[in-house]
């Protein structure tokens, strides 16, 4: 899947969400939500980057994918 833009940012919540069981006891799967978003630096190399958030779930039976388009 091509997304338009090079530079991904990751939350620190992800990283906790991670490592929160343990360096041994990572877990198997992990719900994770992409959102790209405007860089508003002055001079920005990349116009776009990629967020990268935790999305905590109880069950990852019937999830499905879904698109969610916002104009900024």
């Amino acid at each position: 899947m091509k997304v338009g833009s090079s530079y991904v940012c990751i939350d620190t919540r992800l990283n906790r969400a991670v490592c929160a069981q343990g360096i041994r006891n990572v877990p198997y799967c992990i719900y994770v939500r992409l959102s790209r978003n405007c860089n508003e630096d002055e001079d920005p190399p990349n116009k776009l980057y990629i967020l990268v958030t935790y999305v905590p779930v109880t069950t990852f039976k019937n999830l499905q994918l879904m698109w969610m388009r916002t104009n900024h």
